[in-house]
């Protein structure tokens, strides 16, 4: 049986240095070294990293020259082991379940988006133009019934294009070493847990209510939607069954549409319904099967805290998440660093993706008979 052999300065918080001094003096004599091996001091060879090739050499400080008032920096941005609710938690010492219990909800539009992969920052994507279908659905085709040796005429279609350019969605976190020391494996399993829940809610409120630019085009804030007015009279803070059946009717793609509604919509959409002579037709039907939605209108229903309030425009929302378009040039990727604040004894943990989205539609489309235009994205204006 073989037994590794451990210096005696790795379980000292000085590294074996009698003195901050001491510990600098050793840094400048290894300045010229390359990779760890190079190192002269064996007592630096533990604390030597290189985030490149071309890159020099960095050294951590050891615990014991570091000042809890630099450990936790003015400002107390950084998970720590000083403050409990910012990491002493996950310090050693007790019995710890192997997850974080959260509040974050899914995102419904989860798998009904097109997904599109970038091998470019930016990609065009040609799209029909057919916002007037009188005549053609595919911006111009047609097909003519002619007899023999009548010339038919020939059609074009138009095109346009859909550009989407991708953008960094970035998230950074400090911890101190100190609290790495104690547990590192568990709190970068949590934290990068913790960022994947994150993004999954940042780009849902994006999906939602994004501005486009350096963000997603939400379904809210696109030119493409539908606003389906208030009945006369309807009083604020209401949603009729009326308001339910008109958005139906302008809806293009119901079949694949879901709804999505504020969490404070509930009761109303409760008692949704249309009255008809046998009586009233009730919208709304909750889900006798776990795991399957509730349905309005024949197509799920899922509320969500990131939609406004009720009786504001956008409260409810119809939408065809197909024609809705996510690019990904660079997917959630992670890394850390020493170096950001190497003095404050802290590692820096960065997340970042980079993509875009919107929905392809720029604008409404007059149907080929009526007058209502319809869409894929279709919402209820404010009630006042």
């Amino acid at each position: 049986m073989s037994a590794t052999a451990r210096h005696r300065f790795e379980d000292d918080p000085r590294r074996g240095f009698a003195s901050p001094t001491a510990f600098l003096t050793a840094v400048v004599a290894a300045g010229h070294a390359r990779d760890r091996d190079a190192v002269p001091d064996v007592r630096l060879q533990a604390l030597a990293s290189r985030t490149s090739v071309a890159a020099g050499l960095s050294f951590m400080l050891p615990a014991a020259f570091t000042p809890a008032s630099i450990r936790a920096t003015a400002g107390s941005d950084e998970q720590g082991a000083y403050a409990d609710t910012y990491g002493g938690f996950l310090r050693q010492g007790t019995e710890q379940a192997p997850y974080v219990l959260g509040r974050v909800e899914e995102d419904p539009t989860a798998g009904r988006t097109m997904a599109i992969p970038m091998a470019e920052p930016t990609i065009e994507i040609p799209a029909r133009s057919s916002g007037d279908r009188s005549q053609s659905v595919t911006g111009g085709l047609t097909f003519t019934r002619t007899p023999e040796t009548v010339d038919p005429g020939a059609s074009r279609g138009a095109f346009g294009l859909i550009h989407l350019e991708a953008a960094t969605l970035l998230g950074i976190t400090f911890a101190t070493d100190e609290l790495l020391g104690r547990n590192p494996a568990a709190f970068i399993a949590i934290l990068a847990a913790g960022y994947r829940a994150e993004l999954g809610s940042a780009l849902l409120r994006e999906k939602l209510q994004g501005g486009g630019g350096n963000e997603y085009m939400g379904v809210l804030t696109s030119p493409a939607r539908v606003t389906v007015d208030a009945e006369d009279e309807q009083s604020a803070e209401t949603i009729y069954g009326t308001n339910i059946a008109k958005m139906r009717r302008r809806c293009w793609g119901f079949r694949r549409a879901i709804w999505l509604a504020n969490l404070n919509t509930y009761e109303e959409l409760l008692q949704a319904h249309i009255a008809t002579a046998s009586g009233p037709k009730w919208l709304y039907i909750q889900s006798s099967i776990e795991g399957l939605p509730d349905m309005l209108a024949g197509r799920p229903v899922f509320f969500t805290e990131h939609l406004p309030t009720l009786g504001a425009e956008g409260d409810l929302v119809l939408s065809d998440w197909s024609q809705y378009l996510e690019a990904t040039y660079l997917p959630l990727t992670s890394d850390e660093s020493i170096h950001v604040r190497f003095c404050q004894h802290e590692r820096a943990f960065r997340f970042y993706t980079r993509n875009a989205g919107a929905p392809w539609w720029r604008a409404p489309i007059a149907p080929d008979v009526g007058t209502d235009t319809l869409s894929p994205i279709v919402t209820l204006a404010e009630r006042a």
